[in-house]
């Protein structure tokens, strides 16, 4: 609705997955890819306590430099909330996150990375995270902002997103480094594509 002064990032969450859900088969995660309403996952879910199968993903005893970094991750990691998390299957992770119309999302290209390596790092070793999908959703997207800040970006000119191949996910405590892929797309790119 372009004559709404400000839709927020909580409705936007909620028409796509509805926060506080683990059930992303009643969401309308198909909007990017008709496939990820049959993962598993969350939405809004503090990292700590993110569960598949019932099971937390986030190992039960942490060493003491396990515990340093999960702290020096902007606060507490494992009261962090990534907006959403999907499951596809042994070792893979899709990280989604949704901005308001107004956010620029070049101050926000770090996030996914983030999540990423506290998964790749923290997790239980039985889950052998390594491969990463990272979807950074936003309106207000400046592709020369986004190359200024991280150069890796391209843009896919007309399927009218931007990506990045691959970035390195250092693995840290024994754990293999990750790659993460990532696209940024505007909400009017996921409408047309509806």
């Amino acid at each position: 609705n372009k004559g709404a002064k400000n839709i927020d990032e909580k409705l936007l969450h909620n028409l796509i997955f509805q926060q506080s859900s683990d059930d992303p088969n009643s969401s309308d995660l198909w909007v990017l890819n008709e496939d990820y309403i049959y993962f598993k996952g969350t939405s809004e879910g503090q990292v700590g306590k993110i569960l598949i199968d019932g099971d937390n993903i986030i190992k039960d005893t942490l060493t003491p430099e396990e515990d340093a970094y999960r702290l020096k991750q902007q606060g507490d990691a494992n009261l962090r909330r990534p907006d959403i998390l999907l499951f596809p299957k042994e070792g893979k992770c899709i990280i989604i996150e949704l901005k308001s119309l107004e956010t620029n999302i070049s101050n926000h290209l770090n996030q996914i990375n983030r999540y990423a390596s506290l998964i790749n790092n923290l997790s239980k070793p039985e889950y052998n995270f390594h491969t990463y999908y990272g979807y950074l959703i936003g309106e207000n997207i400046d592709i020369d902002d986004i190359e200024d800040n991280d150069s890796d970006f391209k843009s896919a000119h007309k399927l009218d997103f931007i990506f990045r191949p691959h970035k390195r996910i250092v693995g840290k405590f024994g754990k293999e480094d990750g790659a993460l892929y990532t696209e940024v797309i505007k909400y009017s790119t996921l409408l047309d594509r509806a």
